[in-house]
């Protein structure tokens, strides 16, 4: 379980401060993966890195962000101080969810952090549904860069994976955009 928070860390410190809603886009993936999103994001990958704006794909290019370990990523290309996200990274195995569990995966994060020099102001962990399942729920408050981020994060088993759909959002912003990650757990 610990590499599988570590490639989630590792995710989520790259997905800091670029440069420069209403849920009306769609993504749905092969793997049956699908939310609606805000229509002035744009869906990412590695097949379509090109087509977004340059100052994006540029710093995508420039942090090594793997795009192909991600079943679904999401962005906001407005010019702003930074671009809210959500991403979608499905791993192998799955643990059971329960109190003891949800324990040990915050603080494996929490540590995580720590040892990334990162600041966390806020990590709690509660389990609830989404999807039909029973799930963990991060909410997660640090400061990366100067940028006080906001994210909520839910870890979902199924199927013998794990699905980690995870929004990074400015903290003063995170009330405008937490109806996407809402729509996701329903």
């Amino acid at each position: 379980m610990l590499k599988y928070f570590r490639l989630l860390l590792v995710l989520m410190a790259t997905l800091i401060p670029l440069p420069g809603a209403l849920l009306a886009a769609e993504y749905s993936s092969s793997s049956g993966i699908e939310f609606q999103y805000p229509d002035s994001w744009v869906a990412v990958s590695a097949a379509t890195l090109d087509l977004i704006p340059g100052p994006e794909r540029d710093y995508i290019r420039e942090k090594g962000i793997d795009l192909n370990s991600m079943e679904a990523c999401v962005l906001d290309t407005a010019p702003d101080e930074f671009a809210e996200n959500l991403n979608v990274v499905v791993t192998p195995g799955q643990n059971a969810t329960n109190e003891r569990n949800l324990a040990k995966a915050v603080g494996e994060i929490r540590k995580m952090y720590e040892q990334a020099g990162i600041p966390v102001r806020s990590l709690t962990g509660k389990v609830v549904q989404a999807a039909g399942r029973s799930c963990y729920e991060i909410d997660q408050l640090t400061t990366i860069q100067g940028n006080n981020l906001h994210q909520k994060q839910l870890i979902i088993p199924g199927g013998g994976q794990t699905f980690f759909v995870t929004l990074t959002t400015l903290d003063m912003k995170h009330d405008q955009y937490v109806s996407v990650m809402e729509k996701v757990k329903a």
